[in-house]
């Protein structure tokens, strides 16, 4: 009875394992959290950096895909926003779906410079932009990027 207690514990731990390091993580950065008037155009946001955690540098794997979201009352200026290391494609004017290219052992990264315009429906107030990793090892999550002055 003991030894089979035992082998059931050993095997739960040994699954419990293994599912926690089949997913990846990723540090998330914004460089700054810009304040502009509501007036404002083509406003240069802080950069969006996605860093592969050392701890899980195989983890970034090309071909996977996560999402950059606006709040609706923005948009990205899709003629000057830029996106480093990473396939791209808008999906709506406030919504950049990335792809993952020419991913290495070592730890990747992906920077996103947006410029964005604020569109006639916006008001005053705090804007965060949403990462959606979807089924990559892009750490999920809503940072603020946007302080909209009246």
């Amino acid at each position: 009875m003991k030894k089979s207690c035992l082998i059931i514990a050993v095997t739960i731990i040994s699954i419990l394992t293994m599912c926690a390091t089949a997913f990846g993580y990723s540090n998330n950065l914004i460089s700054e959290v810009v304040s502009v008037p509501l007036s404002s155009e083509n406003v240069e946001l802080g950069t969006i950096t996605i860093q592969e955690d050392s701890a899980f540098s195989n983890d970034f794997v090309d071909g996977n895909i996560f999402i950059i979201s606006l709040p609706n009352s923005l948009s990205f200026d899709q003629d000057k926003t830029i996106i480093e290391d990473a396939e791209y494609r808008y999906v709506t004017n406030s919504r950049i779906e990335i792809t993952m290219t020419n991913t290495t052992p070592s730890v990747d990264t992906i920077a996103i410079h947006p410029v964005i315009n604020i569109l006639p429906k916006a008001e005053a107030g705090d804007f965060r932009v949403k990462i959606d990793g979807r089924d990559s090892a892009v750490t999920t999550g809503e940072y603020l990027i946007l302080r909209l002055l009246p």
